[in-house]
């Protein structure tokens, strides 16, 4: 493939990868706020994906540029890599907050009788696990808890007479709620890693 050629589809491949970015970006920053208020993934997910896609035509880019100049270029995969282990640290750092705040999460919970079979679920772990983090335990006994908090993420809190302690109780919410957009982060990391690799060899493979 001639050179000119290859910088005129990267330029074209270089210019959708731009909107998708920005795009993605956009949703992203307004899908998290969603999801921590209404707990709706779509604009997350959708944010996610664009930048996802992005990042693959950067690849794709990276490789191009890379073979017309005869040297190697993973800059976007290194990036990719970075924002997953950056994405981890943020996350059990979170988590470790919504361990740290278990108690006072069953304390409020007993308050609302609607919540009591949540709350029930949450003080045998709680009672169990402690606030250590991760619980020391097999998955297999862990899934109540891991269901349980699921729940409690899911739960919808605006409707209830507004009182100091649902104050605290969203803030709880909230704190787990970012746990999950992060666990998203991280699969989306994954999967950009795994795609933009296979990019690259398919790229190589077709312009050699």
């Amino acid at each position: 493939m001639a050179e000119s050629r290859i910088f005129l589809v990267s330029f074209l491949l270089g210019s959708g990868g731009a909107v998708f970015l920005v795009s993605g970006i956009i949703l992203f920053v307004k899908g998290c706020r969603i999801f921590i208020r209404e707990h709706t993934p779509y604009n997350l997910e959708l944010g996610l994906f664009l930048i996802s896609l992005a990042f693959l035509l950067a690849t794709v880019i990276n490789g191009l540029i890379a073979y017309a100049k005869e040297e190697s270029v993973i800059i976007v995969p290194v990036l990719t890599w970075f924002l997953y282990v950056l994405s981890i640290f943020l996350q059990m750092f979170k988590m470790k907050q919504v361990y740290l705040q278990i108690e006072d999460t069953v304390a409020i919970l007993y308050e609302y009788k609607e919540f009591k079979s949540l709350a029930d679920d949450l003080f045998v772990c709680y009672e169990k696990f402690g606030t250590g983090f991760p619980p020391r335990s097999f998955q297999k006994e862990r899934r109540l808890y891991d269901k349980s908090l699921k729940k409690f993420g899911e739960l919808e809190l605006n409707s209830l007479p507004p009182e100091d302690s649902l104050e605290t109780l969203k803030n709880y919410q909230k704190t787990f709620r970012q746990v999950q957009i992060l666990y998203r982060c991280l699969f989306t990391a994954v999967v950009s890693i795994v795609l933009q690799i296979v990019a690259l060899i398919v790229t190589n493979f077709i312009i050699r």
